[in-house]
């Protein structure tokens, strides 16, 4: 009799100290689940604010290229207008040369014309 209840002790012991060793597994699972869980939150808000950090990023760029293109249109239309009035002032100028030169034709054919006048009236 004494022998079966020491064996029950024994088992009911063992049966605990088993319960423990899954109890303490438990526990050790559940801690292990929770800092998984903790390092995949922790990465996740990692990767958002990389996210959020590279869309800022890209935008940044894409207006900084957006002035850029806006300050060469208007170096692009500045430049037109410049060339426009540079070729009206040598349209302008070609005119007035065109002229100075028939201006000066005339007067060497006048002054032609006066010799030759001349010329003749000499000779009479």
């Amino acid at each position: 009799k004494e022998a079966l209840a020491k064996a029950e002790r024994d088992k009911t012991e063992a049966l605990q100290k088993a319960e423990e060793g899954l109890n303490e597994k438990e526990e050790a699972l559940h801690q292990m689940l929770k800092e998984k869980e903790e390092a995949i939150s922790s990465l996740q808000k990692h990767v958002d604010h990389s996210r959020k950090v590279a869309a800022d990023e890209k935008r940044s760029l894409i207006e900084k290229h957006e002035e850029e293109i806006s300050r060469r249109e208007l170096q692009l239309q500045s430049l037109k207008v410049t060339h426009e009035e540079e070729m009206e002032k040598l349209k302008h100028s070609t005119e007035q040369q065109k002229m100075e030169s028939i201006r000066v034709e005339v007067l060497r054919r006048e002054e032609e014309m006066k010799n030759e006048l001349l010329n003749k009236m000499k000779k009479y």
